[in-house]
């Protein structure tokens, strides 16, 4: 299903990947990085779908970010050309809207400046609207997938911890429901030891 982001989506996904900008910026690596990745996008688009504003399965919202991320970056560096630009012409002034300025200060100056190495997305073409501008679109057009070569830096442990953290609050989620069920099934047994005593 096709729909439009809304400022809560947009206020989701901003707020999930400004704790998680190592997740934001695609750069896992090792043995379980795979793994983390999947179960983050996996949480991810649970928050988003959970508005109910409308439901993308993980490989959309994958697809929204990498679009997002090519915009943007787009822009970001159009905008840096213009600051730079000296003479010959009226400048044009290209200007971010705050939830764009927070997903340039999510990925960093590298992310538009560039580093020598390759922009991670998924090829799609799609309209991206911002809440605060809701006559216009963002374009993206293909830019392919690729592997990241950024360094691993230290916030995977960060999200190895959340994912540890989660998994423990689940584990005990299910252990006190364990703990009613068998409350429940001593209840029933009682009763049936009654009823058999009576006959």
């Amino acid at each position: 299903m096709s729909f439009k982001l809304t400022e809560g989506h947009w206020n989701i996904l901003l707020e999930f990947m400004e704790h998680h900008k190592e997740f934001a910026k695609g750069q896992f690596h090792g043995p379980t990085g795979k793994t983390i990745q999947r179960k983050l996008w996996e949480e991810l688009s649970q928050l988003l779908n959970s508005l109910g504003e409308g439901i993308k399965p993980v490989e959309k919202w994958q697809k929204t970010w990498a679009d997002i991320k090519y915009t943007i970056k787009k822009k970001a560096a159009a905008k840096r050309q213009d600051i730079a630009a000296t003479g010959g012409g009226p400048k044009i002034k290209v200007e971010l809207n705050e939830m764009e300025e927070r997903v340039v200060h999510i990925l960093g100056k590298t992310f538009y400046e560039g580093t020598g190495v390759s922009e991670c997305g998924i090829a799609s073409t799609s309209n991206i609207q911002t809440p605060e501008v809701p006559s216009r679109s963002i374009e993206t057009t293909d830019h392919g997938y690729c592997k990241s070569q950024a360094s691993k830096k230290k916030n995977i442990q960060d999200v190895e911890n959340d994912i540890m953290q989660n998994s423990l609050t689940e584990l005990r989620e299910i252990k006190l429901e364990l703990r009613n069920l068998n409350l429940s099934m001593s209840s029933i047994a009682d009763s049936l030891a009654e009823l058999v005593t009576k006959k």
